[in-house]
């Protein structure tokens, strides 16, 4: 070993099979000549090497301490080593590290008594080595290890890191986010290659094979810059850590906030937190492709592509965060998928006790739940409470169907958010807040989760179709009803057995295939109008249900009604039945009201309405070919289906895939009085 005195006798040796062969001799007075050896490598073998061990002179007097050394200083374990000193037999060895200065406040480092010291998680300062002879030691030259700064963490001097700025040349090229105070808190591991955290535009300089997959910065929180793991091209299995260096020490609760993006696959990253400067590290988090928070002091935002997290940092996370070294840690490691893993917006500021607050702010009810129909789901939240600044709380969320006249506390709901599933009637929401040491409390703004339902129209009723359809469910999924309301519903709202008007089917209905109108049945030519609904008979498969087409109506006015449609179906096997609930579309009747199949009775169907080219085969209905054949249905509702103010008429239709959707037109609700039935009247 290169500097360490030899002890022992070599033996003389080689190396099978090679076209040379290595001889030792041991440290003796006299040096043979390698080609008067005898045995069994007496043989000359060119070329011939001789090896030669010396075992240095016993040290004597005040050692020379010469100068340290250090390699991999950007990652762990950084190596140490000395050149220039005094090279001795008898000699021992103390490595020593100094925070302070290159000359003083020096302290021993436990285990590290060898030649050369190999030192994991290295901290920012001054290293050198104690070569000692006897009872005299000289100390090497320091070698001054430069890495991040610990930011020092303050109510008035909080931490934060948005990405906006172009990354800095630490330990590679544009291997570290740049604070905006010029100084260095970062550390990215590995500093290169597609395991290593770039911003999202600057992953060339870590020589990733490209940028696919690439997450653009947050739009929640606004910016250009963001931080990137390529989980696009790094193996299964690689890790990249991108590690902040912070001095906690000004309180003992600390709160995280950061935005993440992760979009599908099985690449997790977990949050970890050091705080012995990088010895031993603690998870306090793992996040996935979803983030359902259940306990703990954590809360998110879920949004559709990126999730804003915030992690209460106390003893309960085992993280002592009262250590001034503390360095907290995001752990990426690649599933090789489709998208990347995205950083932004980091920050972390300290928390006071709560019991030093006279009033409580409860805050700003927020949520993730679109206004839509049954059912919803998503996580409330609450921005701009007094816990954004303090801890030491309790929380309850409460619900209330009666428009706030009546709150009932929500189970299990006690954390900082409420992750809302399966909501099926709009209920307003808030939460209350409790200082655990003082009891006060505080609420949050009230916050209205709304579900879009149907109004009921009051007959006498006509749907035309003339109107373009509204957004309700999805885009463009019912016929529109006078101020703002809207009397239709359908199951589900959209893709391939969805109805649309038939203009409308393209950029609303989802219908997939070949994208065209292939099949299309046009308005009721008798009736005039320019609009009707279509079910996509032609592209839905074979047996496949329609969506349940209902509209909702009130007829509780008149104790019998009829209900007129037109009605299309210009070949196949397709059928069209409608059915009665009375009790708001909870039950209906399990026998159709009337079921309809094709309207075309002549034979054969009408397959190729275009003609009977293989370029018209697919097209519409046009004026060119035979024309769809309309006809006028009518149901009659009496005390027989015991029709209610909450009567649901649906339309159903069974695909065949054929050449030809269904349509109807012209929907209209008639009440009907006994006479208009045609019941005689009773003198009695």
């Amino acid at each position: 070993t290169a500097n360490t005195a030899f002890t022992g006798t070599s033996a003389i040796w080689t190396y099978t099979g090679l076209a040379e062969q290595v001889r030792s001799i041991s440290n003796n007075a006299t040096t043979p000549d390698i080609c008067t050896l005898t045995g069994a490598f007496s043989a000359v073998i060119k070329p011939r090497v001789q090896l030669i061990t010396v075992l240095p002179p016993a040290c004597v007097g005040t050692p020379i301490g010469g100068t340290t050394t250090a390699s991999n200083i950007c990652g762990t374990p950084v190596d140490f080593g000395v050149a220039g000193a005094t090279f001795a037999s008898g000699l021992t060895y103390q490595w020593e590290y100094s925070s302070t200065s290159a000359t003083t406040g020096f302290t021993p480092i436990a285990t590290q008594t060898a030649a050369g010291a190999s030192i994991a998680n290295a901290a920012s300062g001054w290293y050198r080595r104690q070569t000692i002879c006897g009872a005299v030691s000289t100390p090497s030259t320091a070698y001054a290890l430069t890495g991040p700064n610990y930011f020092p963490v303050t109510v008035a001097n909080p931490f934060s890191e948005d990405f906006e700025l172009s990354w800095s040349n630490v330990c590679a090229v544009k291997d570290a986010p740049t604070h905006t105070t010029a100084l260095n808190y970062w550390r990215n591991t590995p500093s290169t290659g597609n395991a290593s955290w770039r911003r999202q535009n600057e992953f060339a300089t870590a020589n990733w094979t490209s940028g696919a997959g690439v997450a653009n910065p947050s739009p929640i929180d606004g910016g250009t810059g963001c931080a990137n793991f390529s989980s696009f091209w790094a193996a299964t299995g690689q890790v990249g850590s991108l590690d902040v260096y912070l001095n906690l020490s000004s309180s003992p609760v600390h709160q995280l906030n950061f935005s993440f993006a992760n979009n599908n696959g099985t690449d997790p990253l977990v949050v970890q937190i050091s705080t012995d400067a990088g010895l031993t590290f603690n998870t306090i988090q793992t996040l996935g492709t979803s983030v359902t928070p259940t306990t703990g002091n954590y809360s998110a935002t879920v949004l559709p592509v990126w999730t804003k997290v915030s992690l209460v940092l106390d003893n309960s996370q085992l993280a002592s965060p009262t250590n001034a070294t503390t360095i907290i840690r995001f752990r990426a490691t690649s599933d090789f998928g489709f998208t990347n893993i995205g950083l932004d917006n980091v920050a972390i500021k300290p928390l006071l006790p709560c019991f030093s607050l006279a009033n409580l702010n409860g805050g700003v009810t927020q949520s993730t739940v679109p206004t839509g129909c049954a059912p919803l789901s998503g996580l409330l939240s609450v921005n701009n409470s007094s816990d954004s600044d303090y801890f030491g709380f309790t929380y309850q969320w409460q619900s209330s169907i009666d428009n706030g006249v009546t709150w009932v506390n929500i189970a299990t709901a006690t954390n900082a958010t409420y992750n809302l599933t399966g909501l099926t009637a709009t209920t307003r929401y808030r939460r209350l807040m409790t200082c655990t040491v003082s009891g006060a409390t505080g609420a949050s703004s009230v916050l209205e989760v709304k579900i879009n339902t149907p109004s009921y129209a009051l007959p006498p009723f006509t749907e035309n179709f003339e109107t373009g359809w509204i957004n309700v469910c999805a885009v463009k999924d019912v016929p529109p009803a006078a101020n703002g309301v809207f009397h239709w519903k359908q199951t589900p709202p959209s893709g391939e057995t969805s109805w649309r008007r038939q203009d409308e089917y393209t950029s609303s209905g989802g219908w997939g295939n070949f994208g065209a109108a292939q099949g299309l049945a046009p308005p009721d030519p008798t009736d005039g109008g320019v609009g009707c609904a279509n079910f996509n008979s032609t592209w839905a498969s074979s047996g496949t249900p329609s969506a349940s087409f209902d509209l909702y109506a009130n007829l509780s006015t008149a104790p019998v009604h009829r209900v007129n449609f037109g009605y299309v179906n210009n070949g196949g096997s397709d059928k069209l039945r409608v059915f009665l609930s009375t009790d708001g579309g909870t039950n209906f009747s399990g026998t159709a009201l009337i079921e309809l199949g094709k309207t075309r009775a002549a034979s054969p169907d009408i397959e190729f309405p275009g003609g009977t080219s293989a370029a018209n085969c697919y097209a519409p209905f046009n004026p060119t070919g035979p024309a769809a054949v309309w006809t006028k249905q009518s149901i009659l509702l009496d005390q027989t289906q015991l029709a209610t103010a909450t009567s649901v008429i649906r339309f159903r239709a069974t695909a065949d895939f054929g050449w030809t959707n269904i349509a109807i037109d012209n929907v209209n609700i008639q009440p009907l009085f006994p006479q208009d039935a045609g019941i005689s009247k009773i003198n009695l």
